[in-house]
């Protein structure tokens, strides 16, 4: 048996591939498939009426606004149907939650939260359980046990793998509103990052005055300018790593904090010359991408914030030998 995820548009495709990470993660084969009730409501209610006959167990559909996908399944099918309300819009997902949750009677849409694709993804794994032994015991088990657990770093570009998320959500203390939005604050540096295009380039944009701040801090106390760098760090991993619960996405571009700190690694005792602060920013920036060794690794295997953020530390720390080099070659002052 096998699960189809459907989704209204291809720009939907980011917050709907987490659940087909996490299928594939549960070993449980899943099919991507784009299509409107709007734009093409023939196409849906042929995907759907032949559903069963071609092998699905049950379908996710995701989508926003006005989000009618799922009911528009439901209508042409007797399989589960699993809506998940994807935000973007005005109102931020509340009109698809809207959408996809008011089914009238006889027409069930199990409805997950808003851009919750892994939720609907292991809703849909445990109706496969139900008759599936193996897949049964691949379930995880922390939804059971009452007190800690922490989560652990899903595979780049998911948000979280199963185990993880059942494990974050395991009876924590709620924050107050007034928190997150410090948190998402200081995340987003100013809500910097909520620029669409080229985010974490805006981010070490905002570290550019800070390296002064630091410099003069440095030129006070050398000892004081060490403890401010290590616990901004800290810092930054903490916030990125609430942030990531806030935001329901782990590494979102949203979050740019760790773009902050990774610059004013790779200008760590360099001189406030523009030289130095404008090659620090395009070194950075590439190395950022590229990733070199351990960044890859942390950005892969190390959880929550602290793969967020140390990963772009040690491309900062990359830049800074690199400019070091230059400067020690004579080819910059």
């Amino acid at each position: 048996m096998k699960i189809a995820v459907l989704m209204g548009s291809s720009s939907d495709q980011p917050k709907m591939a987490p659940a087909l990470e996490t299928l594939a993660d549960f070993g449980v084969e899943a099919t991507e498939h784009v299509m409107s009730a709007h734009r093409t409501p023939e196409q849906v209610a042929a995907f759907a009426s032949a559903a069963r006959e071609a092998g699905y167990a049950a379908v996710i559909c995701g989508a926003g606004m006005a989000a009618h996908l799922a009911g528009a399944v439901c209508a042409h099918t007797t399989l589960p149907v699993i809506g998940v309300p994807l935000s973007g819009s005005a109102l931020v997902g509340v009109d698809a939650l809207y959408s996809t949750v008011q089914m009238p009677r006889g027409l069930p849409v199990a409805t997950v939260a808003i851009d919750g694709a892994v939720n609907a993804a292991i809703l849909a794994v445990e109706i496969l359980a139900v008759t599936d032994a193996v897949l049964a015991e691949r379930l995880p088990a922390p939804r059971r046990r009452r007190g800690g657990g922490g989560r652990r770093r899903a595979p780049r570009g998911s948000h979280w793998d199963a185990r993880g998320l059942l494990d974050s959500q395991s009876m924590r203390p709620y924050d107050p509103p007034p928190m997150r939005a410090v948190i998402i604050f200081l995340a987003s540096a100013g809500y910097v990052g909520y620029i669409p295009i080229a985010s974490g380039t805006f981010g070490s944009l905002v570290a550019i005055p800070l390296f002064f701040g630091f410099d003069a801090l440095r030129a006070a106390s050398v000892p004081l300018y060490l403890i401010a760098y290590v616990g901004s760090v800290g810092a930054a991993c903490w916030i990125a790593g609430k942030a990531d619960e806030y935001l329901h996405e782990h590494d979102s571009h949203k979050i740019v904090i760790d773009e902050v700190v990774g610059y004013l690694a790779a200008t760590l005792f360099l001189s406030p010359t523009w030289t130095h602060v404008i090659l620090a920013f395009f070194i950075f920036r590439a190395l950022d991408v590229i990733k070199p060794f351990p960044a890859g690794y942390i950005d892969e295997n190390v959880p929550g914030g602290y793969g967020v953020t140390l990963d772009d530390v040690v491309s900062g720390l990359y830049t800074n030998l690199a400019l070091r080099l230059l400067i020690g070659l004579g080819v910059i002052a």
